[in-house]
């Protein structure tokens, strides 16, 4: 079994020390974290991105269970 690396580690106490702040605030202090979150979102993502969360279609995709085989549905004659 690997053991895990120094930076693995520190990720880890990361969000422990995290979870343990996000814990200890009060509603209002989380409602204000919310809107920051949200402020930081609507400045610095691209619209494109921001439609794709979203689920909204945009320029060329294949639909699930599309034909993704050039239209021989798996079978070709050689």
């Amino acid at each position: 079994m690997a053991r895990p690396g120094l930076g693995t580690l520190l990720l880890a106490g990361a969000a422990a020390f995290g979870y343990y702040k996000y814990s200890k605030m009060t509603a209002a202090e989380k409602e204000q974290l919310k809107q920051k979150a949200v402020k930081l979102y609507d400045d610095n993502v691209p619209q494109n991105v921001k439609d794709m969360i979203a689920g909204k279609q945009g320029g060329q995709t294949q639909p699930a269970g599309g034909n993704f085989n050039g239209g021989t549905d798996g079978f070709s004659q050689m």
